[in-house]
């Protein structure tokens, strides 16, 4: 158990230095803590930037080297306990050491892209000969915090009671 300094008042001074010493330990790991979070709420955003998520993906396909044949949305995004995942299908060509450099890029974008499946096939065209398609499901995540979670939940209306209709007599 943690005490803070007030509760340190009327302790032996040996108990007062070790609760001393694991409310400072507490501290340091709140600090860590929360600095974890600002990291990895720097890298999720909290908002769908879905252009900016596409963006990002287009450069890093044209950095490597790769030829863009599609990007899409292909569904809704899915809700999870504090973020939501949304779903982007990438096509691209070109070599396999391109595509390599593709993924190394995905990897070091500022936002967090996952790679959810990969399909590799390679092209038999004599223009562009070792060349493969890839096509790949993308995720790319968004941080909800538990006040956005809450504010965009539908409110739920208490049902009116209701007893039997009342007969009437002519």
């Amino acid at each position: 158990v943690v005490l803070p300094p007030e509760a340190l008042i009327g302790l032996s001074l040996e108990e007062a230095r070790k609760q001393a010493a694991q409310y400072e330990k507490f501290l340091r790991e709140a600090a860590r803590v929360e600095s974890d979070l600002r990291a990895v709420r720097e890298r999720m955003p909290d908002t769908e930037e879905v252009p900016g998520y596409v963006e990002s993906i287009s450069r890093a396909i044209k950095v490597s080297g790769l030829s863009f044949v599609t990007i899409q949305i292909p569904g809704k995004s899915l809700t999870k306990a504090n973020y939501n995942q949304i779903p982007l299908s990438v096509s691209v060509t070109g070599d396999y050491h391109q595509l390599g450099i593709f993924l190394q890029n995905l990897a070091s974008l500022k936002r967090v892209v996952g790679i959810g499946k990969m399909a590799l096939k390679k092209n038999m065209s004599p223009q562009v000969p070792g060349s493969v398609s890839a096509d790949l499901a993308l995720q790319a995540y968004v941080f909800v915090s538990d006040e956005a979670r809450a504010a965009s939940s539908p409110k739920k209306k208490k049902a009116k009671a209701v007893g039997p209709a009342k007969k009437t007599v002519d």
